[in-house]
């Protein structure tokens, strides 16, 4: 349990701002110039939506759940992922907007509803489930 929490943390919540920060080095690097940013702001979101659904994929397979499980948590994966892409790609175009894009109170709070419901479905997506036993004993809690 607590393997999937800190996976949950790292994947979740540290990985996102990874993605967030490469276009801002960027802008860094090259202060004034906006078409990198467009350019991230399109295939940056596509390529990490493509690495964290692998990714995911492989946690899910792990788990071995049955067939109906199995399909479920890959949509749910699919559709959180979904969610967190539309959020990639706002950080990122924000860069090359004006001024004041995406900063009223009602932008702030969509997006934290988009990631609160990316950071629920990754969670559902990858919880780990009851573990099968070899009937010897309970396993104890960690």
């Amino acid at each position: 349990m607590i393997d999937w929490l800190r996976r949950l943390v790292i994947w979740d919540g540290i990985l996102p701002l990874a993605v967030w920060a490469v276009p801002r080095a960027v802008q860094w690097l090259l202060p004034g110039e906006r078409w990198p940013i467009e350019v991230l702001g399109v295939t940056l979101p596509i390529l990490a939506f493509l690495a964290r659904f692998f990714a995911g994929l492989a946690v899910v397979r792990r788990q071995q759940p049955n067939a109906v499980f199995h399909a479920v948590k890959v949509v749910i994966l699919f559709f959180g992922l979904c969610f967190l892409m539309i959020i990639d790609v706002a950080m990122i175009l924000k860069l090359a907007m004006p001024k004041g894009a995406f900063e009223q109170p009602g932008d702030l709070i969509g997006f934290a509803v988009f990631y609160g419901l990316y950071v629920a479905m990754m969670a559902l997506a990858t919880w780990p489930g009851k573990r099968p036993t070899d009937g010897l004993a309970p396993e104890p809690f960690p």
